[in-house]
């Protein structure tokens, strides 16, 4: 029986079991409310999912019967303000998209400009082959300052560059964010302040990118391009990666020493044009650039040899005018030039190392300009020598050789 007592009741008739029996009787209607209710939240999402779904399959059906750019016209005005949609959409590897349309006038503002639906269009992996050209990209000014979203714009478009907002052309992160990319703009150190053209650092980076160019350089500070240990290393860490690219792109130059390889010294300062260790790594490895080395060094006869070594047409450049001719005394050198020497020089060459056994076939099989009687005549009367001439040498210039032999010769041959 229950009593009333101060206010409250007492259950005092009540068995403890009962009670026990009650509160789990409780607990087990809450866990049923509760699972009714996940139940009923899947059940939305499924029905919010397959409602997507028939949306999805409704426009990869127009997609296939319309042309790709009017793939979005074929939306609703609803569907055009159904955020989770166009996310899907725009997620969908199956459904073509022309994503240049997407800023025009065909989605709500609110769309266009909102972060996620952005970045979706930046990984879709159309991204890359519809903005090759920059063309019809726009980031939105809402989102210009966002830095994350320039990290990812950048690393997927380096020409939006171009046109991004002044104060990211001076931050290192977005910066390293171009790099990632495996094309460059042409120019591309112009599109960035003075402070990130004299870092060290960067700059070495970038002339360690497989689509650099040596002629950005000159885009360098001017304190980078005096400073003798910056100099040197962009140079050697350009030349580690010179690809098949950098001399395909320049395959069809008429005159060879345009290549920027060829005018880098130009961009030194004039302290490092009159620096050996500077002038020599650079002739080293592109001869031509003896052109643009000081007066002094290019009466240098160590730096005259390392440039016509490596580009014998570098003589030119040589001071005074005609000093390489004394340079044919050297064997190595002689040899390196071979394939590129007039007729004249040939026989310079050979009157000065034809003693060599070596130094004459290397002449006969690799310089058009060769002539039977440069050869001395102690080669020219072995049969030996001859033999091996004739089998080894090119079906034309073996024929001519043969014809060139005195009778008696051709007799001892045969």
């Amino acid at each position: 029986m229950a009593t009333v007592a101060d206010g409250k009741t007492e259950y005092s008739n009540y068995h403890p079991s009962s009670i026990e029996k009650s509160e789990t009787r409780c607990q087990q209607i809450l866990e049923c409310r509760r699972q009714i209710k996940s139940w009923q939240d899947k059940l939305n999402r499924l029905l919010v999912e397959q409602e997507r779904y028939f949306k999805l399959a409704k426009l990869r059906c127009s997609a296939g019967s319309t042309e790709i750019h009017s793939t979005w016209s074929n939306l609703s005005w609803s569907e055009k303000q159904d955020k989770e949609f166009i996310l899907a959409a725009l997620e969908s590897n199956e459904l073509p998209l022309e994503l240049k349309s997407f800023d025009e006038d065909v989605f709500p503002l609110h769309i266009r400009t909102d972060p996620e639906i952005f970045m979706a269009r930046v990984h879709h992996e159309s991204f890359e082959v519809a903005f090759r050209d920059y063309a019809g990209l726009v980031v939105p000014r809402t989102l210009c300052d966002d830095k994350n979203i320039m990290l990812e714009v950048v690393q997927r478009q380096p020409l939006v560059v171009k046109s991004m907002p002044d104060h990211w052309r001076d931050d290192p992160d977005i910066f390293r964010s171009v790099l990632k990319h495996q094309d460059l703009p042409w120019k591309l150190l112009q599109y960035f302040s003075k402070e990130i053209r004299s870092d060290a650092e960067l700059m070495l980076a970038v002339f360690q990118h497989r689509d650099s160019e040596l002629s950005w350089m000159g885009d360098c500070s001017e304190r980078l391009r005096d400073d003798k240990v910056f100099f040197i290393n962009a140079v050697d860490k350009f030349r580690s990666h010179c690809t098949k690219r950098t001399v395909e792109g320049y395959i069809k130059l008429r005159n060879h020493n345009e290549k920027p390889e060829n005018q880098v010294l130009r961009y030194a300062s004039q302290r490092l044009r009159s620096d050996f260790d500077v002038v020599m790594n650079c002739v080293q490895q592109w001869g031509m650039n003896l052109e643009h080395a000081s007066d002094d060094l290019r009466r240098n006869d160590k730096i005259v040899m390392a440039a016509c070594t490596q580009d014998y047409t570098a003589s030119k450049y040589a001071l005074p005018v005609g000093l390489e001719i004394s340079f044919l005394e050297h064997y190595d050198f002689a040899r390196s030039i071979i394939p590129y020497v007039s007729a004249e020089t040939l026989k310079l060459c050979l009157d000065k190392h034809g003693e060599d056994e070596r130094f004459c076939l290397y002449a006969i099989a690799l310089n058009k300009n060769f002539e039977w009687s440069m050869i001395p005549e102690t080669f020219r009367s072995d049969p030996n020598f001859v033999f091996t001439v004739v089998a080894k040498a090119a079906d034309a210039l073996s024929w001519r050789l043969w014809e060139a032999l005195p009778l008696e010769m051709k007799r001892n041959v045969q």
